[in-house]
């Protein structure tokens, strides 16, 4: 019996010291992995910082596109004005009653506008303002 706990002894100990080593190399890898999947506390609080930054660019952005479309309603609105001043001037005019000039026609805006609702590139409004081109 005490050279058959000899052998295990001899024979077993090095296998036991085997499964030891390969059990801590799984331990130290899976806490490796694990360590790996966690976060980094200092990328954390950036990518916080990150989407705080987008957020109040989002806002600005939208603030923006709200003022570029009031603009946008503006300048349209005074092109038409313009546009009916310049075509109010340019109709023809005949003699009245005492001398004065009186248009023949009221010009409503939209009489100027093209067909499809702008107003063409390469018109000159008020012998001053020259249409480019479309903004939209």
């Amino acid at each position: 019996m005490e050279g058959i706990v000899a052998l295990v002894m001899i024979f077993g100990m090095p296998v036991f010291i085997v499964g030891i080593s390969k059990f801590f190399n799984y331990k130290t890898k899976r806490l490796e992995l694990e360590k790996k999947a966690l976060p980094d506390p200092a990328q954390v609080k950036k990518l916080e910082l990150l989407e705080r930054d987008r957020a109040q660019l989002m806002e600005r952005v939208e603030n923006l596109e709200t003022i570029v479309t009031s603009v946008d309603l503006e300048l349209n609105a005074r092109l038409n004005r313009l546009s009916a001043q310049q075509s109010y001037m340019a109709l023809p005019q005949h003699a009245g009653d005492g001398g004065d000039a009186s248009p023949t026609v009221d010009v409503a805006p939209t009489m100027l506008q093209q067909p499809d609702g702008g107003i063409e590139a390469g018109t000159v409004l008020m012998d001053r303002f020259q249409v480019e081109r479309c903004l939209g």
